[in-house]
């Protein structure tokens, strides 16, 4: 088939070549036998899609293979620090665990237990005082945020 379209075209000049080949290309088209075309086609493209799937998994292999190593340095960079747990956080529990609990008791507790954790925190910032009522009073305003942000708990 492709002979007779080279058969068919001579070399000449202008647009008679154009038509020629046109003519040529047309006539190519119409004697083309589709189903065995697209039989050809068909297989030729399933054929490239496995090649091309097959590089695809080596790819994934490959990579998996590489990150493997990867992976627990990733880990550790992506996930954030632990909160460092001091004193303050444990006797802050201790304080929550007697709010929650349904025993009256255990609420006095909580705020004398409070109590101590703020003049502990007072202490701890340096505020001036020999008391908690002292140094409370020795606070000048804009020193203090908040009493949240002071003692560092909310």
């Amino acid at each position: 088939m492709i002979s007779t379209i080279v058969k068919s075209v001579e070399i000449s000049s202008g647009t008679d070549t154009i038509d020629k080949f046109v003519l040529a290309a047309i006539g190519f088209f119409k004697e083309l036998d589709y189903p065995v075309f697209l039989s050809y086609l068909k297989s030729s493209l399933v054929l490239i899609s496995m090649i091309f799937g097959v590089i695809l998994i080596i790819i994934i292999i490959k990579i998996r293979i590489l990150m493997k190593g990867q992976i627990p340095s990733i880990k550790d960079e992506i996930s954030p620090p632990k909160e460092a747990v001091d004193a303050y956080d444990n006797r802050w529990t201790e304080i929550k665990s007697h709010v929650m609990s349904f025993n009256e008791a255990e609420w006095k507790m909580a705020v004398i237990e409070a109590d101590k954790f703020v003049d502990d925190a007072l202490k701890t910032g340096n505020y001036p005082g020999e008391s908690m009522g002292e140094r409370l009073m020795m606070i000048q305003p804009g020193q203090l945020l908040s009493f949240a942000k002071s003692v560092g708990r909310a």
